[in-house]
């Protein structure tokens, strides 16, 4: 098969809370700059060559492994043609099948895909030896980011993650495309809480004719009971019984159904807390192949608050979505879309209801939070400035470590007292953390 790969989307400006930004002082929280996440502008610009063109290997510079996987390889990288970061999924191409089907698919659904939630894919590089996928680099992901904070997020960045993943799933489930792979791991997080869909490895188009599906897809932690019961003419009800668990999961620190390896025991997970499906309760259930309800031990729904304690501590609106989104039958569930006009999101400013697609939600001018962000930029220029450029890759590394570790931190600068307010709304938190707000819930 002859492959004609182009690049999909050109270098977007992305939010930045720290030093190496263009001049964009009218709004703290203006189109993010990449090179300014790490001033890799300043630091790679005797890197830059002239000439080099995307869809080639030679444009972009490995930095470190990321992460390995069955078939594919990620890497940071730098762009040798701008000096924006990058992340490379370089996927080894099988000798006998050629390019993994799975590579395919995701590169066919990204490249028809712009939107803020979602992860951009930049360019394709296509060898003999192996297909490279070149992504924007985001900084972790969410099940890293909740390793980090333990005991449950902060209750105002669960309901930003969770709007955003809605936003994401909202807008692939009107183009008729299923993730079918909703898990923490695959959800990234920049340092501003930006969050977006990644690794659509999995993801199926429903506009493909196709009479069934197969049931072994998402994480068995993350896959719904119909899934689970054998049902193979799933929709878009398999996302956000996904998105259901990863709520739960931001909010009491934990996940909702956890420690378990086979189908069986997962069912009896979810049931001890919804209770065994009947006919009454879920039409058509038992005409599902691994429908058994003589295997599990009698149990009736139980209150979300009462297994989850998190819940008991927050309004009843979290608790009301967290139902909404694990019904049992897939008919049940609430869409993405009218999920977005849930009360639990009525805190949040109207605007962000009818943002354009590609418009991140820090991006808006009525939704400005106070970052610190000029102190910063002075330090990181002025570092940038005292950092000799050898050509040496080590250089490049080692500066940004040294900006990675001040990420960590609480922003501070002189006469800020780390107190942060969103304008137009009733956001106040406290002593940032690494995420635009505190980690640590209240």
């Amino acid at each position: 098969m002859d492959f004609q790969f182009k690049r999909v989307a050109r270098e977007t400006s992305r939010v930045s809370i720290v030093a190496g930004c263009k001049k964009r002082t009218a709004s703290v929280l203006q189109s993010p700059v990449l090179e300014g996440a790490d001033g890799s502008a300043y630091l790679f610009a005797s890197w830059q060559k002239t000439g080099l063109q995307f869809g080639t290997a030679t444009s972009y510079l490995n930095l470190e492994k990321l992460g390995e996987g069955t078939y594919a390889t990620v890497y940071k990288g730098i762009s040798r043609i701008n000096g924006h970061l990058v992340a490379l999924k370089v996927i080894r191409m099988k000798t006998e099948e050629g390019v993994p089907f799975t590579a395919i698919r995701e590169a066919s659904l990204l490249k028809g895909l712009k939107h803020a939630n979602i992860v951009l894919l930049h360019d394709i590089i296509h060898t003999r030896e192996s297909l490279t996928f070149v992504f924007e680099y985001v900084q972790t992901d969410l099940a890293q980011y909740m390793t980090q904070h333990p005991g449950g997020l902060h209750s105002y960045n669960v309901r930003i993650f969770m709007f955003q993943l809605l936003r994401g799933l909202s807008y692939i489930h009107r183009r008729r495309i299923l993730h079918r792979d909703l898990k923490p791991q695959n959800l990234l997080i920049s340092y501003l809480g930006e969050l977006k869909l990644a690794d659509f490895g999995l993801a199926r188009s429903k506009s493909i004719p196709s009479q069934t599906y197969s049931s072994e897809v998402v994480t068995l932690w993350y896959r719904p009971p119909d899934v689970l019961l054998g049902s193979t003419d799933y929709s878009t009800a398999l996302d956000i019984w996904g998105a259901g668990c990863i709520f739960i999961e931001m909010l009491q620190g934990t996940p909702a159904f956890p420690g378990v390896t086979h189908v069986f025991e997962q069912l009896q997970k979810i049931w001890a807390v919804l209770g065994v499906p009947t006919e009454e309760t879920w039409p058509g259930v038992s005409e599902l192949p691994n429908y058994k309800p003589e295997w599990f031990l009698p149990s009736e729904p139980q209150m979300f608050r009462n297994v989850w304690k998190r819940l008991g501590q927050l309004p009843y609106k979290t608790e009301d979505l967290a139902q909404q989104l694990l019904r049992p039958a897939p008919r049940d569930r609430i869409s993405a879309q009218d999920a977005l006009l849930h009360p639990y999101f009525s805190t949040l400013p109207p605007p962000l209801m009818h943002l354009r697609d590609s418009t991140y939600i820090l991006e808006h001018k009525k939704n400005c939070f106070i970052h610190a962000v000029t102190h910063r930029r002075i330090v990181l220029s002025n570092f940038v400035k005292a950092v000799r450029i050898r050509g040496d890759a080590n250089d490049l590394v080692d500066a940004d470590s040294w900006h990675r570790e001040r990420l960590l931190e609480p922003l501070s600068a002189p006469g800020v007292r780390g107190t942060v307010k969103a304008r137009r709304s009733n956001w106040k938190k406290t002593q940032m953390a690494p995420c635009f707000i505190s980690a640590h819930r209240r």
